[in-house]
């Protein structure tokens, strides 16, 4: 489809906000006793109210009316809803209401299916004298000016407007709506009761299969049809059409922070299934609330007899009932423009901060076409549902459903906004190219919408354009100076959102250009002030995570931590939209945050906990994924599992090439295959050079260095201590070490540069070690004090475990020259820290390590004369020479 509308469907936008559909229901009939008697309640309430005689004033607890408030609220804006559903809601623990007012509404019912026609018209004609003053009353029991006022004279107003017939097909829809759905919950209760009471002790009863149905069947028809539609003015202003921005302008700063992803679960949002009725369950296909085959057995067995209504409604084609089309047939499907309008409002505001919150994409789609059946005039529903093909990254669809939203919203505008629709558009199709990762499709599209932008000097599209531009275009000095246009002109025009945006874009621009730490942090907290004045909940969340994630890169890792923990506990829900908790993508790295901060302490059980927690919060979500192969990597290393890690390897070049190319190499090192390791790097560097940032570049230098001095020395990296006599001099005439060197002076420099400090400490450790294989024990001990200090404060478990055992090794051989008491206490001091060094090797399961350092205690033990301890360590040895063996 190309997305462009037929002439059939131009005609039915024509008029559309003078004509349009409502339909009377049982739902709403239901609904419309429930007010009814609750509105009679409330007069009763009343001092100098109108009593019959004998009767008692009653008295109504707060708590009551406002469950009660809550209740009519959601009951008048969503969709006609199964009994079963309603009578969960009506009775379960979510509302508390009277007990009068459940006892005198089934009455109501009972006495509408004994009157039959005359209890329903008399109920309608009844609902005039609650918008009315009556004697003796201060005010209408319901101001017709409210939501339920609304309601009440819409339901007035189309149910004198239907003809005798039709008002039969009424009634005869609503009994069976009532006394199926009371079948259904008496079935349910029966089936509670045989799974509670010993079977010897029951009856028989319904089988589960008959009492698990999803929803009752033909009691919620659509009654009215084409045949229903009003034919004149309606005698109230129920004009709906306000003055209100475009859904494609009120969502482009929801596009702007990042892409509309991740999937969510179906029980969560406005049409939340309620715990107290286990039988319904939400379906994906056929239908919004599909039956199982044995519920319609049981529902068609009770429905022969109503044949001739069912045909009257279009779901008989004279040869008899059509099972399959019955079960299609959704009563929940009937959508009117208000809650159409709230629906989209609510999943629209889901997706942006509470992904898990809204409906499933399947689910949340069919919702939608059901919209579109009944409201095809709906443009918004085709932006949700681009929103929702986003969620699943597909494009087709994506695309499709944008073109069918800016096709038809520029139908319904007039001459001189129609300009004004065509620029968003563009700039949403450049989104789209953008998204997808299509670069230079999207620049054109973007090029189109600023030319749009310019010809009518729309100051704020071309903002919004500018955000997305400067991503796009590549070039650093032409990044920079767009972003300060953008950022100044933003604030100028109060675009708040967007200058947020901004100064978050620019911080990160900095921090990669090796801008001081302090200006990048003091253009974050120009960001925050702007979110927290604003309240902007998504920038705010998204500061954070930024702070955490340049935290890292420059080597603090607690106060990473610090901050993504912050994130966790910031308190960013807002119960007035429903909105219980804001699950961004920054909650999602904040928690990724924790969890690679255990990984690097060796804590790996509770990772995995965290990163279960992520699954389940985040199930469509890259970033756990990404982490989730790096902690199954990191534990392989540790335990030299060579096949898990390179298969962790391989998945991780799924969502990150370069990081799967770093641990390729930093697995080959271990592996002790120094050449392919640096052909890893070499080719690194040769096809990613470009994408490589400061971070990467260094940490390939790094490896590159490391490769390099174990290939030429061919040597051991867990060195050992020199003594003298007891150790074969080594050939150095082959190999000076001067690629190595090169190679972390590079590092060095590169991490001093972009304020990397530690791995620019790191790069100094490897140089240390190469420095002592050469012979230069002293300059060694030197370098190792000038950078250990900031791996022990600030680096991983694994690598403050190998810089200190490294230190002591260095300082060993440092007073080898040394004689006499101080000699014998500072050696048992290097056994004794020794021994944390071990500890934190087995806590990481790398035992390889452990073996290298119960050997070098001995040698010590035995250097000072130390017997018992020499002993000791000796029988360690060789127990984890048996065990290795």
């Amino acid at each position: 489809m190309d997305g462009k509308l037929t002439q059939k469907e131009s005609s039915n936008f024509v008029g559309f906000s003078q004509k349009r559909k409502e339909h009377v229901t049982p739902y709403k009939i239901a609904v419309v006793c429930l007010i009814n008697q609750m509105c009679i309640l409330r007069y009763k309430i009343r001092p100098n109210a109108y009593l019959c005689k004998g009767e008692r004033g009653i008295t109504i607890k707060p708590q009551y009316l406002r469950d009660f408030y809550l209740l009519t609220l959601k009951l008048i804006h969503c969709p006609d809803l199964a009994y079963t559903e309603l009578h969960s809601l009506i009775t379960g623990n979510r509302y508390q209401l009277m007990p009068e007012l459940l006892t005198n509404y089934e009455k109501l019912c009972d006495k509408l299916l004994v009157k039959k026609i005359d209890g329903l018209m008399d109920t309608i004609n009844n609902l005039n004298k609650m918008l009315i003053d009556l004697p003796g009353q201060v005010s209408p029991l319901v101001n017709k000016s409210s939501p339920v006022g609304l309601f009440l004279r819409r339901m007035m107003l189309h149910f004198d407007k239907l003809s005798f017939p039709q008002t039969i097909l009424v009634f005869e829809a609503f009994e069976v709506y009532i006394r199926e759905g009371r079948e259904l919950v008496k079935k349910d209760k029966e089936f509670v009761v045989q799974k509670i009471v010993p079977r010897s002790e029951t009856i028989e009863t319904s089988t589960p299969e008959s009492a698990n149905t999803g929803a009752v069947g033909k009691s919620e028809m659509d009654l009215t049809g084409d045949k229903m539609e009003m034919d004149s003015e309606m005698s109230v202003d129920m004009s709906e059409e306000d003055a209100k921005p475009t859904a494609a302008e009120m969502s482009v700063d929801m596009m702007s922070d990042t892409d509309a992803k991740t999937t969510a679960k179906s029980e969560g949002g406005l049409f939340k299934l309620s715990d107290n009725d286990p039988k319904t369950t939400a379906k994906a296909e056929g239908g919004l609330f599909k039956l199982p085959a044995a519920s319609f057995t049981t529902k068609l067995n009770s429905a022969k007899s109503y044949v001739p209504l069912l045909g009257a409604l279009g779901l008989d084609d004279g040869d008899g009932l059509d099972m399959r089309q019955l079960e299609k047939w959704d009563p929940g499907a009937i959508w009117s423009r208000k809650q159409a309008e709230l629906f989209i409002s609510q999943q629209a505001m889901y997706l942006l901060n509470n992904p898990q919150q809204a409906l499933a994409p399947p689910v949340l789609q069919e919702r939608l076409q059901q919209i579109l059946k009944h409201n095809p005039e709906h443009a918004e529903a085709y932006y949700l549902s681009y929103l929702n093909c986003l969620r699943v990254n597909e494009f087709c669809g994506a695309l499709e459903n944008l073109y069918h939203y800016f096709d038809r919203s520029n139908t319904l505008l007039n001459h001189e906004d129609k300009p004004k629709g065509l620029r968003f558009a563009a700039l949403n199709l450049g989104i789209l190219y953008a998204h997808f990762g299509h670069k230079e499709e999207a620049l054109r599209a973007l090029r189109e919408a600023i030319a749009l932008a310019h010809e009518v000097s729309d100051n704020q599209c071309l903002q919004h354009i500018q955000s997305w531009y400067y991503k796009l275009i590549g070039n650093e000095k032409m990044m920079e100076k767009q972003m300060e246009r953008s950022i100044l002109k933003s604030s100028d025009l109060n675009l708040h959102f967007l200058t947020s945006f901004g100064l978050l874009s620019f911080s990160r621009f900095a921090s990669s250009m090796g801008t001081k730490p302090s200006l990048v942090f003091e253009l974050l907290h120009k960001s925050d002030l702007l979110n927290f004045h604003y309240d902007i909940t998504d920038l705010m969340a998204n500061s954070y995570a930024t702070k955490a994630g340049l935290w890292n890169m420059y080597g603090k890792t607690e106060m990473a931590s610090l901050m993504s923990q912050m994130l966790l506990h910031l308190d960013l829900k807002d119960p007035t939209i429903g909105l219980t908790c804001y699950n961004g993508e920054s909650v999602c790295l904040a928690i990724c945050n924790v969890t690679s901060r255990f990984i690097e302490e060796g804590e790996f059980h509770l990772a995995s906990i965290i990163l279960n927690h992520a699954k389940d919060r985040f199930p469509q979500e890259k970033s756990w994924q990404l982490v989730e192969q790096l902690l199954a990597f990191t534990q392989a290393l540790y335990q030299r599992q060579w096949l898990e890690a390179q298969r962790a390897v391989d998945q991780i070049a799924a969502h990150d090439k370069i990081e799967s190319k770093l641990r390729r190499a930093e697995l080959l090192i271990e592996r002790e295959n120094f050449r392919d390791a640096m052909e890893t790097i070499n080719t690194l560097f040769e096809s990613d050079n470009d994408r490589m940032g400061a971070l990467h570049r260094t940490r390939a230098l790094i490896l590159a260095g490391k490769a390099t001095m174990c290939e030429s020395n061919k040597c051991s990296r867990m060195p050992i201590i020199r003594k003298y006599g007891n150790e074969k001099p080594i050939d150095r005439s082959a190999c000076t070490g001067s690629a190595a060197v090169n190679h972390f002076m590079k590092a060095v420099t590169t991490g001093s540069e972009f304020y990397l400090n530690y791995y620019s400490c790191m790069a100094t450790i490897e140089h240390a070690k190469l420095l002592y294989d050469k012979g230069f024990t002293n300059q060694a001990l030197r370098l190792m004090e000038e950078g250990i200090v900031t791996v022990l404060a600030h680096g991983t478990s694994y690598d403050q475990a190998s810089a200190l055992y490294f230190y002591l090794v260095c300082e060993a051989n440092s007073i080898q020259e040394t004689n006499g008491p101080m000699r014998v206490d500072a050696v048992m001091e290097i056994v004794k820290t020794l021994e944390r060094v071990k500890d934190t090797f087995k806590r990481l399961g790398v035992v390889h390590k452990i073996q290298s350092i119960v050997f070098l205690q001995a040698m010590l033990c035995d250097d000072v004369g130390k017997m018992a301890e020499l002993y000791k360590y000796s029988l360690e040895f060789r127990k984890l020479d048996e065990l290795s063996c």
